[in-house]
C-alpha cells in the first residue's frame, strides 16, 4: 500500500504510560447509552444526598456529621461510574463538608482544621482509589472479551483461507482482514521467490491498478515492515505528489511483515481514511498474531503447491513427468488450433533415449544409472529455455517440447545436447570411470495431423531409426 510517507516511524509504546493514559484519557471510542448514563449516577446521587441534608439541617434537624453519608454517595457513584464520575462526585461531596465543618459551631472547636486537610485528602483518595480499580477491572474485562473473539475469529480466518482455492487466496485474505482489525484499506505484498522483490498482490478498497506496484524496503509503512520485521504504525500522513488516493490527510495505516522461515515472503497494511481513530495497543498486537496466521496459511499453500508440482515432475531428475507432457502437449495444441495458420509458430519436438541403458544399469549398478539420468537432466535445463517443456518418459527416454523452433533448429539443439552428454565424466562406485551417449530423434509438428498421439509417434519413428542407425546418432524427420 502506498502510504503517502517516505518512512514510516515505528513509535515506541511504554505499558504503564499506556495505561496510565487510558485511565485519565478514557475509551478513544464513543461509549454506550448505558455507560453514559452510569457515568452521571455518582454526581446526581451526592447532590441529591447534599440537598437532602441541607434540607433536614434548615428544618431543625441535628447532623453531626455528613461525611460518611457522602462518602458512601462518592464511593458508589465511583463504582458505577469509574474514576472520573468518582472525582466529580468528590468534589461536590468534598466541598459541602467543608462548607459544613467551617461554619459553626465546627470552626471554632478545637482541631477543625486538622479535620477539614483530612476530609481534603481523604474523600478524592477514595473517589481515585475506587475508581481507578473498577476501570482497571472495565478495562481488563474488555480486553479480556476482546481477545478471546480475536482468537475466535482469527481461527475462523485461518480455517477458511486453508480451504480456499489457491487462484483467490490473495484476494480471499484481503476482504477477511478487516473483519478482525477494522480498516477501509488492506493491501498484501508478495515477495518473489527468485529475487525477493515485494510487489503488492492484493488490495481492499483501494485502486486496484496499486496490485502489480513494486514495494520499495524501507519506503512506506510495508516497506518499513519488511526492513524492521516488526509491526509498524504511521498516523496523520500527508500524502505527497504521487502518491496513491489510499494517502489522505490525516489516514493511519498499520502495517506487519509475515515471515517464514526467518524471510519476509509478504506484507500485510491496514489503513483507516475515514472515522480515522488510532490503532490500540491490543490491535498493533492482533496485527501482529494476523502475520503469523498468515504465514501458517501462505505456507500451506506453498507446501500445496509444492505436493502438486511434485505430483507433475519426476523425482529423480526434476523434469516433467509423462502426465503432465501430455496435459502440456494437449492444451498446447488445441490453443494452436484456435489461431489462424498464418499465426501459428514453429512447433518442434525432441526426444532423446540413453544408448544401451538397460545393460549400463545391469553392468555398473542402478545407483550409477541414476546418477546418468540426473546427468542428462541437468544438461537439458542447461541447453533449452525455461519456456520449453521437457519430460522422463520411461526409463531413459526424455522429450523436450520447443516452442518457435523448427525441425532444423530442434536438430542441432539434440546435437548440442549429444555433444554435452558425450562430455559427460561419470564414475561408478568403484572409482572405474564410464562414458555415455545418448540418441535422439527430432521432429517438427504437422498441421495436417493435428493431435498429440501423432506428434509423439513421429519422433518416436525418428528415434528408433537413430537407435537402429547405431548409436550416438540423430535422426530429423
Amino acid at each position: 500500500m502506498r502510504d503517502g510517507s517516505a518512512m514510516a516511524v515505528v513509535h515506541p509504546q511504554s505499558p504503564v504510560l499506556d495505561r496510565v493514559r487510558r485511565l485519565f484519557d478514557g475509551p478513544a471510542r464513543p461509549l454506550p447509552t448505558w455507560r453514559r448514563t452510569a457515568s452521571w449516577v455518582g454526581p446526581v446521587a451526592t447532590i441529591v444526598a447534599v440537598i437532602i441534608l441541607g434540607f433536614l439541617a434548615s428544618h431543625g434537624v441535628s447532623i453531626p456529621d455528613p461525611t460518611p453519608i457522602l462518602v458512601i454517595t462518592v464511593v458508589a457513584g465511583a463504582l458505577v461510574g469509574g474514576l472520573r464520575p468518582g472525582l466529580v462526585a468528590a468534589a461536590i461531596a468534598l466541598a459541602d463538608c467543608l462548607f459544613f465543618f467551617m461554619g459553626q459551631p465546627y470552626a471554632s472547636q478545637p482541631g477543625n482544621a486538622l479535620r477539614v486537610i483530612l476530609l481534603a485528602g481523604f474523600i478524592p483518595t477514595v473517589a481515585t482509589l475506587v475508581g481507578a480499580a473498577r476501570d482497571r477491572f472495565i478495562v481488563d474485562r474488555t480486553e479480556l472479551i476482546q481477545r478471546r473473539t480475536f482468537d475466535r475469529d482469527l481461527d475462523a480466518y485461518a480455517n477458511a483461507l486453508v480451504r480456499e482455492p489457491i487462484e483467490s487466496l490473495f484476494s480471499a485474505i484481503v476482504d477477511r482482514i478487516p473483519t478482525l482489525i477494522p480498516g477501509d484499506l488492506v493491501a498484501l505484498t508478495l515477495a518473489d521467490p527468485r529475487d525477493s522483490r515485494h510487489f503488492v498482490r492484493a488490495v481492499h478498497g483501494a485502486d486496484a491498478s496499486l496490485v502489480g506496484v513494486e514495494i520499495v524496503p524501507g519506503v512506506g509503512v510495508a516497506g518499513a515492515a519488511i526492513v524492521t520485521r516488526d509491526v509498524v504504525v504511521a498516523e496523520r500522513l500527508q500524502p505527497n505528489a504521487g502518491t496513491a488516493p489510499d494517502a489522505a490527510p490525516g489516514s493511519t495505516v498499520l502495517g506487519a511483515p509475515v515471515i517464514i522461515d526467518g524471510r519476509v515472503i509478504a506484507t500485510i497494511t491496514v489503513g483507516r481514511t475515514t472515522n480515522v481513530h488510532p490503532f490500540t495497543p491490543a490491535e498493533r498486537e492482533q496485527m501482529a498474531r494476523l502475520a503469523g496466521a498468515t504465514a501458517l496459511v501462505l505456507k500451506n499453500v506453498e507446501l500445496r503447491t509444492e505436493l502438486a508440482e511434485s505430483a507433475l515432475r519426476d523425482p529423480l531428475t526434476g523434469l516433467y513427468n509423462r502426465s503432465y507432457l501430455d496435459a502440456a502437449l494437449d492444451q498446447l495444441l488445441a490453443l494452436r488450433r484456435r489461431m489462424k495458420p498464418d499465426d501459428r509458430a514453429a512447433l518442434a519436438v525432441i526426444m532423446f533415449d540413453v544408448d544401451g541403458f538397460r545393460r549400463f544399469n545391469e553392468e555398473h549398478g542402478r545407483a550409477t544409472g541414476d546418477r546418468v539420468l540426473q546427468a542428462v537432466g541437468t544438461i537439458l535445463r542447461q541447453r533449452f529455455r525455461t519456456s520449453d517443456t521437457m519430460a522422463r518418459i520411461g526409463g531413459d527416454g526424455f522429450i523436450v517440447v520447443l516452442e518457435g523452433a523448427d525441425r532444423v533448429i530442434a536438430a542441432r539443439a539434440a546435437s548440442d545436447v549429444r555433444d554435452m552428454v558425450r562430455k559427460l565424466t561419470l564414475t561408478t562406485a568403484r572409482g572405474e570411470p564410464v562414458k555415455v551417449t545418448v540418441s535422439a530423434g527430432a521432429t517438427s509438428f504437422d498441421d495436417a495431423d493435428p493431435g498429440a498421439q501423432a506428434v509423439i509417434r513421429t519422433v518416436e519413428a525418428a528415434l528408433d531409426t537413430a537407435r537402429f542407425s547405431g548409436r550416438d546418432t540423430i535422426v530429423s524427420v
